[in-house]
């Protein structure tokens, strides 16, 4: 059984056969001024996974219900560039989905409503 989030954390469910896996996410803030959404996410799961939570948690809408992300972007080539330099690394992604701006890196992951 999964275990409830640590203080300060949030997390999204996203349906995976057999069951679900959490999606848990840390420092979660939002600037309410520019709509702009941050958190640290668990780096042990795809962006693939993350993204869309976070996307769906800021529009109040089921992560199922998105478009597939993969339709935006290449994941595993997203995975491979970000993947291993998700601590403190430089190296920042940017592109849109779902009507969002999506901006990866850093071991951050930001969302913000898309102009």
């Amino acid at each position: 059984m999964d275990k409830k989030p640590a203080s300060g954390q949030r997390s999204g469910y996203v349906e995976t056969a057999p069951g679900w896996r959490r999606c848990e996410f840390d420092r979660v803030r939002t600037n309410g001024e520019s709509g702009r959404t941050v958190a640290r996410y668990d780096t042990a799961l795809s962006l693939g996974v993350a993204i869309p939570v976070l996307v769906a948690e800021r529009a109040g809408v089921d992560p199922l219900s998105l478009p597939p992300l993969y339709d935006r972007i290449d994941v595993d080539a997203l995975d491979a560039v970000i993947g291993g330099e998700r601590t403190g690394a430089e190296t920042r992604v940017r592109f849109e989905y779902a009507g969002y701006a999506v901006t990866v890196g850093g071991g951050r992951l930001a969302v913000r409503p898309a102009e």
